[in-house]
């Protein structure tokens, strides 16, 4: 394919979010461009992130991590992070077959 994809063209690749529910620190979000992203491989057992799918551009089928992390704090507030990264297609044919 020529050209950029006009999905994740204008993705980076590596987007990082937080939320921490303070109001001293403004949340930050991942882009819109992650929402149609597909997920198509849930639940890879990877190390540090509490969840991690495989997620694919329908349309130029570039692989992408999707990993989410949290804490809760005894005091009840919160740190929820999540970070896309983009993958080689090696990558993420490797979390296909894992």
């Amino acid at each position: 394919m020529s050209g950029k994809c006009r999905l994740c063209g204008d993705l980076e690749d590596r987007h990082e979010a937080v939320q921490t529910r303070r109001q001293w620190e403004p949340d930050t979000f991942l882009p819109k461009a992650v929402e149609k992203l597909e997920t198509v491989k849930r639940g890879l057992r990877l190390r540090g992130p509490r969840s991690s799918d495989l997620r694919r551009c329908p349309e130029c089928l570039t692989f992408y991590l999707y990993s989410i992390d949290w804490e809760q704090a005894a005091d009840g507030m919160s740190y929820d992070q999540q970070v896309l990264r983009r993958l080689t297609d090696e990558e993420g044919q490797r979390y296909l077959r894992s």
